[in-house]
């Protein structure tokens, strides 16, 4: 009997009351910027080519706790979707919306 596979891994998990947060689309959405609160420092998570464009909105619900980023070709083995990301906008029961990105990068505004 084979098993199952595991569910995949979250490259990046943040859940937390995202505190206040703001959403940026820059070159007509080739780049979304979303700025948010975690632990009393600011950070920001930059997507690009993300879709589909309304996802990112629900970054804005405050119901919105976080989100997860999920490497799709490790997801999904028999196709070859390198550079490739899933990110989920969840609240406390889980998903909310999710959309694919070409690329991210998480830290400090500053950087």
């Amino acid at each position: 009997m084979a098993t199952p596979p595991l569910p995949p891994i979250p490259i990046l998990d943040v859940y937390d009351s995202l505190g206040e947060v703001s959403l940026h689309l820059k070159n007509l959405a080739g780049c979304a910027v979303i700025e948010y609160s975690l632990e009393g420092k600011r950070r920001t998570l930059r997507l690009e080519g993300p879709r589909p464009l309304a996802a990112l909105l629900s970054v804005l619900d405050p119901y919105c706790y976080g989100f997860r980023i999920y490497d799709r070709n490790a997801e999904n083995a028999g196709q070859l979707e390198f550079g490739r990301y899933r990110v989920e906008f969840r609240d406390e029961d889980g998903p909310i919306a999710e959309c694919i990105a070409d690329r991210f990068e998480e830290g400090d505004p500053t950087d």
